[in-house]
């Protein structure tokens, strides 16, 4: 009996226990009582707090003694409106369906503030399943220094002014975004994991797979780099699951997304999707650090960007991750900063030179996914575009003397843009400008590309296909193409091809190697049905370990009479072009480049045999762009051309 007595005074002491934590623990509960004011004593009826912060049916509670204070948890009822009226603090906030929570004007509402019987941090649930906030308000949620985790969730519409985080919470709060969210600030941040930062601060804004945050405002902006009344910048993290959409906003020279820090950390992390404004920058000023990583299969939209500056900084791509933006059709570079980590920024800039504005994809990893050549950069892009086909784009990829590291590629030796064509690699002899730094990267530029998927960086000199004495000319009613390999080894097979246009080209014969034995073989081939009028024809060599190599592009017109001398492309891209002597007399010319003041800047001996034929032309990268007169000189004859060089 006694056993009995003492298990009862037990149980009794631990329930008496339980009970006075459970009521230090939850928030007594204001309940509306029909539409009205915060302030109003009379909206509310009160109820003690429990586990689910649910109240008792309406009129069942205690009438209010006072407004509800950051140690209240606020329960609007379903059609009840409330109005704020002033900035409140709480420490809760459900609202059913049809019940309204409302500013009343340009307030802030604190969860988590806590008060008497509250000590720090405060996590907080804001459950909204009616309306929170409107179109004419301004209600900012503002997450204070007491507070601990904050989470937005519910089926209902939130409808707020901004989002922030204030600076100096040593609690390093998650706040979590499980409903979509609408923010309407104008001229100013919108959604900030700070403001008056601190240099101790460690926040993190998640928004929840299948979410949305939405900045609506034409003029509202992304992340706050402000110090305000702050000391310092910690870390602030921000994991976007969902999806934020910034691409209301207008701005391109003021009220900028961007992840800028003058000092600490800004994560980014887009596991879901992220819409670009007209603006979205990301230019660390050092010692800050702005990590901006894209998951895997994630493709950022910024084809509404027209202002993009990462001078030192990328996109962190992992897998096929991707950044895509609009490219025009006047020759303004585009450029689609991605990279395959921090410190390793691989940017490609799209030039759309001819066809209609397009949206192109780019994609950067350190891995292959075919065999490269060997002494290749370690860096393998993936561009695609929306529309396929119609356009001569230039191509220019960017890489840092870092990123070379044992592959044996040269960045001061040639360089060529080598493209995967479905079976091997396409080669575009390259320009190369820069330092390799990170403000002055190394730039790889290449123009005419119609086609497009993988590229990478490699050196032409390891190549070890040579086409060499490549001439194509009229024989009797059809062409003549002539050609040598100067170091045949390991050739699978020669392709003639021929078109029309100059662009696309279909294969008119194929040739079989002689010896590849790696000395010289010469080979001829006759197109006897070829075109009325102008033939390109240019050869593809395939070796057996899928790499490819073209000659330049042969041009012959068969309706044309007396001598010509054609200059293709001009005006001059990539610093290289084709010169076609056609019916000129057999002779050593010295081909000769002047400026614009009559000084010689480039010399070449070409010996014509006499019939068509087109000549490479490989002019050194330090001339500078503008008009140039090109002289053409057989001590008998003198033929003058003008050039201009892009």
């Amino acid at each position: 009996m006694k056993k009995l007595f003492t298990q009862s005074l037990l149980l009794l002491i631990f329930n008496l226990l339980l009970f006075a934590s459970a009521n230090a623990q939850f928030p007594t509960i204001y309940a509306s009582t029909g539409t009205g004011t915060w302030a109003t004593v009379g909206t509310w009826e009160t109820f003690t707090g429990n586990i689910t912060n649910t109240p008792g049916a309406q009129g069942s509670g205690t009438a209010a003694a006072s407004a509800p204070s950051g140690t209240h948890h606020i329960y609007i009822r379903a059609g009840h409106t409330v109005t704020m009226g002033a900035s409140k603090n709480m420490m809760g906030l459900t609202i059913e369906p049809t019940g309204s929570l409302l500013a009343g004007g340009s307030f802030t509402l604190k969860p988590g503030n806590g008060g008497t019987g509250f000590t720090g941090p405060n996590s907080v649930t804001i459950t909204n399943n009616g309306t929170l906030g409107s179109m004419t308000d301004v209600l900012v949620v503002e997450v204070p220094i007491a507070a601990g985790n904050v989470t937005f969730t519910g089926s209902g519409i939130y409808l707020l002014g901004r989002l922030r985080i204030v600076g100096g919470n040593p609690s390093s709060p998650v706040v979590t975004i499980n409903q979509n969210l609408t923010l309407q600030q104008s001229a100013n941040y919108a959604l900030s994991a700070v403001y008056n930062p601190q240099a101790t601060d460690n926040y993190t804004i998640t928004i929840n797979s299948g979410k949305t945050v939405t900045i609506t405002n034409t003029a509202g902006y992304f992340h706050s780099n402000s110090m305000g009344s702050g000391t310092g910048f910690g870390t602030y993290t921000y994991n976007i699951n969902g999806t934020l959409d910034l691409s209301a906003s207008t701005q391109i020279a003021a009220n900028l997304s961007a992840i800028s820090p003058t000092a600490g950390t800004v994560n980014l992390n887009i596991n879901g999707a992220l819409k670009t404004g007209a603006a979205f920058n990301s230019s660390p000023v050092a010692p800050g650090i702005g990590n901006i990583s894209v998951a895997n299969g994630v493709v950022v939209d910024a084809t509404l960007a027209t202002v993009m500056n990462f001078n030192s900084n990328s996109f962190t791509l992992a897998g096929t991750g991707a950044v895509k933006r609009t490219v025009l059709n006047d020759g303004t570079k585009t450029r689609l900063p991605v990279g395959t980590a921090f410190g390793s920024e691989n940017h490609v800039i799209i030039s759309g030179d001819t066809g209609p504005t397009d949206i192109f994809n780019a994609g950067v990893k350190n891995t292959f996914t075919n065999a490269a050549p060997a002494n290749t950069l370690p860096r393998e892009w993936n561009i695609s575009e929306a529309v396929a086909g119609g356009n001569a784009d230039t191509l220019r990829f960017e890489w840092n003397a870092t990123d070379v590291g044992a592959s044996g590629f040269s960045s001061v030796s040639p360089v060529y843009i080598a493209r995967w064509n479905g079976t091997g690699y396409d080669f575009t002899m390259a320009s190369i400008t820069g330092t390799g730094t990170d403000v002055d990267p190394y730039v790889a530029k290449g123009s005419g590309f119609s086609s497009f998927g993988l590229f990478v960086l490699t050196n032409s000199s390891l190549l070890p296909v040579s086409l060499v004495n490549v001439s194509a000319y009229q024989k009797q009613l059809g062409v003549q193409i002539e050609f040598g390999n100067a170091t045949e080894l390991d050739v699978l097979n020669y392709e003639i091809e021929k078109s029309v246009d100059g662009r696309l080209f279909e294969t008119a014969g194929t040739l079989l190697p002689k010896t590849n034995n790696g000395n010289l073989n010469s080979y001829q081939y006759f197109d006897a049905s070829p075109n009325r009028g102008v033939n390109f024809y240019r050869i593809k060599a395939t070796e057996r370990n899928g790499t490819i190599k073209y000659s330049s592009i042969l041009k012959v017109n068969l309706l044309r009479n007396g001598y010509n001398v054609t200059i293709y492309p001009n005006p001059v891209k990539g610093n290289q072009f084709s010169i076609q002597l056609e019916n000129l007399d057999k002779a050593v010319y010295s081909l000769s480049l002047m400026n614009e003041v009559g000084q010689v800047v480039y010399n070449k001996t070409i010996n014509h045999d006499g019939r068509t034929a087109t000549f490479t032309v490989d002019l050194p990268t330090s001339l500078k762009k503008g008009i140039y007169n090109l002289q053409l000189n057989n001590n008998q004859q003198r033929i003058n051309k003008s050039l201009i060089i892009e």
